[in-house]
């Protein structure tokens, strides 16, 4: 399949432009989440980057090792703590802000509007993946039938 082959070597290419600063792909999710959204808790890593608890956990305890990142308490909540860029860290996601070079070498061939194109069709079909994986979201509309016949008997 395509997708699944385009996959593969979108990872292999973002992993070879990550290895001179000794990154994995998913080090590197962690860090460009950290760098957007400031500080987050392991829990809420591992959803941000698609990964397992335990892994997200092992992957923060290996980056903490290595300096670019420390957990820290919450003021608000002693019990919870949350994961937060060091300046080592912030220094590197800087570095890396700008984009991989294999991710503007692709943008640059393909252009703007298909690549905007590819973006919005790969928004949709995660969208379906996460419905097909969790069911799909219940609303209110939904439940309205079921109330009309609860009420009617």
């Amino acid at each position: 399949m395509a997708l699944d082959e385009s996959a593969r070597l979108v990872r292999r290419l973002v992993e070879r432009d990550l290895s001179p600063w000794g990154l994995s792909l998913p080090a590197w999710l962690v860090l460009t989440s950290l760098e957007r959204e400031g500080q987050l808790s392991v829990g809420e890593l591992a959803l941000a980057c698609s990964a397992q608890l335990p892994s997200m956990t092992r992957l923060v305890n290996r980056m903490e090792a290595s300096g670019l990142v420390a957990r820290k308490r919450l003021s608000t909540d002693q019990r919870v703590r949350h994961v937060a860029l060091t300046e080592p860290g912030r220094a590197l996601a800087g570095r890396l802000s700008d984009g991989l070079p294999v991710c503007r070498e692709l943008a640059e061939r393909l252009g703007t509007s298909d690549s905007m194109a590819i973006e919005q069709m790969l928004g949709t079909l995660l969208l379906g993946l996460r419905e097909l994986e969790n069911g799909p979201a219940v609303t209110t509309e939904d439940l309205s039938p079921l109330r009309e016949t609860e009420t009617s008997d």
